[in-house]
């Protein structure tokens, strides 16, 4: 985490520095959540795995169009294979559609507590604020396009619910 925890930071930083110039939901929120971990396997022969829901939870900001996530994950395999644990940096651009806002980007992470090895990939997400309230709710689909062994790339929905602090 030492070694990429520093992006994180810097985001968060230009989040704050770029707000006067942002879209309504500019600022930090505090964000928690479940997701599930959708891996899939590209060679037919292989058998896929189940999942089961585990926690996230994290800060996320918007400037301009742009929505950063840090995210903490615990992905935990429903095949009793244990769990992993990620940090996770989604990087969506929005559009306002109605009352809600549509994201396309990327997404990179990297393994901590115990876990090693990098990912990056497609995400796709829809957020709705609640109204009267300082919530939102969003979803995020992270489509994992790199082989992390075995034929077996990594993707993840996730249910995320954030308050907007500042």
């Amino acid at each position: 985490m030492k070694k990429y925890g520093w992006i994180a930071l810097v985001l968060m930083g230009v989040g704050l520095s770029s707000s006067a110039h942002a879209l309504p939901m500019a600022g930090i929120s505090l964000i928690g959540g479940v997701n599930s971990n959708l891996g899939h396997y590209t060679t037919s022969n292989t058998p896929g795995l189940t999942s089961r829901l585990s926690y996230t939870g994290g800060l996320g900001t918007q400037f301009g169009p742009f929505e950063v996530q840090a995210l903490y994950n615990n992905l935990s395999s429903g095949n009793n294979a244990g769990s992993s644990n990620w940090l996770q940096i989604p990087v969506l651009l929005t559009s306002g559609l109605g009352g809600a806002k549509v994201g396309l980007g990327g997404f990179f992470e990297t393994g901590v507590s115990g876990t090693s090895g990098t990912n990056y990939g497609l995400s796709g997400g829809v957020k709705v604020g609640i109204p009267a309230s300082r919530f939102s709710l969003q979803g995020l689909v992270n489509f994992g396009l790199k082989d992390m062994g075995s034929s077996f790339k990594q993707t993840s929905a996730l249910l995320l619910l954030g308050i907007h602090v500042l």
